[in-house]
């Protein structure tokens, strides 16, 4: 006899009480991506540049994020809710010579 079995078998609600938690967590999680769909990026950790390995003071934008800095969530990212993401201007293009 499986042990999910014995603990259904023994306490009912308990189970339902787990399925319900679960719900409701699984519910705050979609309500949070809506409202909060970027994240600090893992590569830069938020800052947009990436530090090289040799030379510490030698700095170029991440890869990872484009050089925002945050990169979005995977439920955000695979059901493309939430706000639209906010790119900011690269420096080579945001600087015109006129």
């Amino acid at each position: 006899m499986n042990a999910l079995t014995r603990l259904y078998e023994t306490n009912p609600e308990f189970v339902s009480y787990c399925l319900d938690a679960l719900f409701v967590l699984a519910v705050g999680y979609m309500v949070s991506c809506h409202l909060h769909p970027d994240v600090d990026c893992r590569k830069c950790k938020g800052t947009g540049k990436h530090r090289s390995f040799i030379y510490k003071r030698a700095r170029r934008q991440c890869h990872h994020c484009g050089g925002t800095g945050r990169t979005r969530r995977f439920f955000a990212w695979a059901t493309d809710i939430g706000q639209p993401r906010l790119r900011a201007p690269r420096w080579h293009k945001a600087k015109r010579h006129v």
